[in-house]
């Protein structure tokens, strides 16, 4: 039921959004800012609200202005999740995105886990394992086809993850692209839906699998308009073990300043075997 009204969403979504063919922007001021790129950067007073990838599942399909650069990053992250095996838990230090615009509506993404400590028990020998260190590295671009100035906006995000964890045995390359949508509504209300596919390595062995990730995520501003709550389900499906794990999340997100937010927030896995997480973190551009 749950992938149903998530692919609903996200297909109604879509075409919608293509259906938009006026934008906000007038067309003079659209065209003076697909002018800017790297070397050309967009000037502070026509920069667009800052919109990270920040607390939720859900990416923003907004990009970066040409020739600014934003950082993301967990300040820490606590996973944790029970199988019917064992036992694990993660701490995850520091894990960042760093994004470059390049135009006005193309951004590359270089995202790291600077470091991960994993202790794991083994629930039928009680054997422990503990292992730490440096992480993935994933290289990602984010192109905005459809209204990055506007209130309907879509984006394209493929990304490659290299193995360099050092902290658990992975030696397989994955990758997959992102699909984002983005509604701003009346009254400060946002609706966003994202459809994902993976191929990534097997939880057990030495394998790849395909695997697909749906979300709906809903925010508005609460009490003031710097703090902003998210909600969001999602769901994830490995098609080689044909198994479905769903999540709920919630955050909250606190802007000190149009370039500074703060957030908090937490991962609920519904399932056994789906992983849960806690976190909190910081967004600011330059």
């Amino acid at each position: 039921m749950t992938k149903k009204f998530t692919f609903l969403i996200l297909f109604l979504s879509c075409k919608f959004a293509f259906q938009v063919s006026a934008q906000n922007l007038p067309k003079t001021e659209k065209d003076i800012k697909q002018r800017y790129n790297l070397f050309r950067p967009t000037p502070k007073d026509s920069l667009r609200e800052m919109d990270p990838d920040r607390p939720n599942i859900t990416e923003s399909p907004y990009t970066v202005d040409a020739g600014h650069i934003q950082y993301e990053a967990d300040f820490i992250q606590y996973q944790f999740k029970t199988t019917d095996e064992s036992r694990e838990h993660a701490l995850l230090y520091n894990y960042f995105n760093i994004k470059l615009g390049l135009t006005n509506s193309l951004a590359v993404q270089l995202m790291v886990q600077t470091y991960a400590h994993q202790n794991t028990l083994q629930l039928d020998t009680r054997e422990k394992t503990s292992d730490g260190g440096f992480g993935d590295v994933t290289l990602r671009l984010k192109q905005n086809f459809l209204g990055d100035d506007g209130n309907v906006s879509l984006a394209v995000i493929p990304f490659l993850t290299f193995p360099t964890n050092h902290y658990e045995e992975n030696s397989k390359y994955e990758g997959g692209v992102i699909v984002p949508v983005m509604f701003k509504l009346k009254n400060k209300w946002q609706l966003s839906t994202q459809i994902e596919g993976d191929r990534v390595k097997d939880d057990k062995g030495d394998g790849l699998h395909n695997e697909i990730l749906q979300s709906v995520n809903i925010s508005h501003p609460i009490f003031n308009k710097d703090l902003d709550a998210f909600l969001e389900t999602y769901y994830t499906y490995d098609f080689k073990a044909k198994n479905a794990n769903n999540y709920i999340d919630a955050a909250l997100q606190y802007g000190v300043s149009k370039s500074v937010m703060f957030d908090i927030g937490f991962n609920y896995g519904l399932q056994k075997a789906a992983g849960h997480a806690v976190f909190t973190g910081i967004s600011f551009r330059l």
